[in-house]
């Protein structure tokens, strides 16, 4: 067995163990079949990985697959540890299986998965300076109060935001540039927003930039992408009407969708489920404004 073999199989075994763990109906057991072969066939596992997590049905689920390929892949194996990690690893897999399993059918499995079959991006960095923190910049003592995991979000926060460049070239330029460019200015406009430094005008720039990003992002189909720049947009209109109130959970759940389109786009290996519930909590807030509203 080759090395690439010995990850799979410790993968697909995961997930096997996982479903193991649910009450499957026949239909899901396929589902479970499906993705199993698939991940078995898969010429290179780890892009496997990261195009399901560009695939709203499947992008938790992908998440935390990441994280189990993460630690096989890791440099030194402790193998007197390795069956109580993998028990770890099998029940992580659990509750996002069973959610990916209620929504992914036999009949749409393949549908789901092809749509996004050519879309890969490659980016072309050049060297110039560094963009400056472009992290959460929250106080630590209001973060700490409020969640105890706050310093490791903050981390993985400047791991997926923290070394974009003020000047990329990329393929598919029209698209990636148009998505990476703002996030900068972006950033330190939540921060004005939330000290109430801003105009009408901002507010009705950048919810042109993001309404046309989203429009983008289905196009490229990016499904996850295009609703995090829903988010945005629709959370700004809302703000500019006096419909969403100008919290500090408010910009902390806008900053959370801007962080999941960097870390899809940019392809970062680092665990995003945070931000992702994050993101899932601004939409049902902004579902429940617009209704009001209308």
């Amino acid at each position: 067995m080759t090395d690439t073999d010995f990850k799979k199989q410790y993968v697909i075994q995961a997930i096997t163990f996982a479903a193991n763990n649910l009450r499957l109906s026949s239909e899901k057991i396929e589902v479970v079949t499906l993705l199993r072969e698939r991940l078995a066939t898969s010429e290179d596992l780890p892009a496997e990985i990261q195009k399901l997590k560009t695939i709203t049905e499947f992008s938790k689920f992908a998440v935390k697959l990441g994280e189990v390929y993460n630690y096989i892949s890791g440099g030194v194996i402790d193998f007197l540890k390795v069956t109580e990690r993998f028990k770890e690893h099998s029940h992580s897999l659990v509750r996002e299986l069973s959610a990916l399993l209620d929504v992914v059918t036999p009949a749409n499995f393949n549908s789901l998965l092809s749509k996004n079959e050519e879309i890969f991006y490659t980016l072309k960095e050049t060297n110039d300076e560094e963009l400056d923190d472009i992290a959460l910049r929250e106080k630590k003592e209001y973060a700490q109060e409020e969640n105890p995991f706050a310093q490791q979000d903050e981390e993985k926060e400047k791991f997926i935001l923290g070394d974009l460049k003020t000047s990329t070239e990329f393929d598919f330029e029209n698209y990636l540039n148009s998505v990476l460019k703002p996030v900068k200015s972006f950033d330190a406009f939540l921060e004005r927003i939330l000290q109430g430094k801003y105009t009408e005008e901002e507010l009705n720039e950048y919810y042109d930039v993001f309404r046309q990003n989203a429009s983008l992002s289905l196009e490229a189909g990016l499904e996850i992408v295009k609703t995090m720049h829903v988010n945005l947009y629709e959370a700004l209109c809302l703000i500019r009407d006096g419909q969403l109130e100008i919290t500090k959970e408010n910009i902390d759940l806008m900053r959370a969708s801007m962080i999941v389109i960097v870390a899809i786009v940019r392809e970062k290996d680092v665990d995003i489920s945070t931000f992702l519930d994050k993101a899932e909590k601004l939409n049902e807030i902004l579902k429940i404004r617009k209704g009001k509203v209308g």
